[in-house]
């Protein structure tokens, strides 16, 4: 059995509650069925995500520990859709993957080749989050490759894949925190990322992460978290020559 089978068996069990902590902890054995399990196990996991509230998965987050958080995990794009629908759908086409270089240029071709290195590199790290990619290091620069769960999304419409997204987002470590963190005390945004990112980076960032925590958190009962958060960014002084 895997492990949504298992789950689907203790939907209506105490026991769901340790199914969402395993999943929003990314346990190996969830995320080796979106990366490459087949099309039934993926149908299947997103039916199991679907069929549990979204409140109910933060209610159990709100019982978790933070965990460690680096840059990369700071969210930091241009198109949402890039990195979500739009990277399934470019991955499809290249069982072997593409560098950012060329990742960039299919989801933006008209950037510089500079530009398009860095959109590239920004959109797989997003659709990381989500499951949609797997990012691996090699010699002459990084390959993106779309998962099966990637396919799944490009070849079948799912009329609820935001809110399975907003739940797979959880997982994040920047997002996990700053939800647990809100839900205590007034958060300054720039201070959290600080020791993470730096400088007018930080404003991108700030938007990017507002953006996301606006998507999973609007149809829910923790809305009120965003406004738990200062959002504001010190301007970065600039020196005359």
């Amino acid at each position: 059995m895997s492990f949504y089978s298992d789950w689907r068996k203790e939907l209506n069990s105490y026991s769901c509650d340790d199914f969402i902590r395993r999943f929003l902890n990314s346990d190996s054995d969830s995320v080796s069925i979106l990366r490459d399990g087949s099309e039934s196990e993926i149908k299947e996991a997103c039916e199991i995500l679907s069929s549990i509230n979204i409140n109910h998965f933060i209610n159990v987050l709100l019982n978790m520990d933070d965990i460690n958080m680096v840059s990369e995990d700071v969210p930091c794009f241009s198109n949402y859709y890039a990195g979500t629908t739009e990277i399934a759908k470019v991955l499809s086409k290249y069982d072997e993957g593409l560098g950012y270089d060329d990742l960039g240029y299919q989801l933006f071709p008209s950037a510089s080749e500079g530009a398009r290195r860095k959109y590239g590199g920004n959109h797989a790290v997003l659709a990381k989050y989500y499951d949609l990619t797997t990012i691996t290091k090699m010699r002459n620069g990084n390959i993106v490759k779309g998962t099966n769960f990637a396919s799944y999304v490009y070849s079948n419409e799912i009329d609820n894949l935001q809110d399975i997204l907003n739940k797979l987002c959880l997982r994040n470590a920047c997002i996990r925190s700053l939800i647990i963190k809100a839900n205590c005390q007034k958060v300054r945004f720039e201070d959290f990322v600080s020791f993470a990112v730096h400088g007018s980076t930080i404003q991108r960032r700030r938007k990017n992460t507002k953006l996301l925590m606006e998507l999973l958190l609007k149809n829910t009962n923790y809305y009120y978290l965003i406004n738990n958060i200062d959002w504001s960014v010190t301007k970065t002084k600039t020196t005359k020559k």
